[in-house]
């Protein structure tokens, strides 16, 4: 399965009031392999940040997981509110 982050930050937003998110979401999590495109795409707020590592999180032990940045990962927190 192949979502951009952008897409994945949205559906996991309206995962609650959207059918096709919630669908698209149930598809993700009992797919073998997800690669998700382009992390650092966009700055997340912390609950956007949550959602994303409850995601990765669930995905641990079931699926393989690809992840595609053009940022180094040492940039990464300024993107998720941690400067850390």
């Amino acid at each position: 399965m192949f979502i951009s982050m952008g897409e994945l930050v949205h559906t996991l937003k309206t995962e609650d009031i959207s059918r096709k998110s919630h669908t698209r979401l149930t598809r993700i999590r009992k797919a073998n392999l997800v690669i998700i495109d382009d992390l650092m795409f966009m700055a997340m707020d912390q609950h956007e940040a949550n959602l994303f590592f409850h995601l990765i999180n669930e995905l641990y032990d079931k699926s393989s997981i690809i992840l595609t940045s053009n940022k180094d990962p040492k940039e990464w927190g300024t993107y998720w509110g941690n400067q850390q």
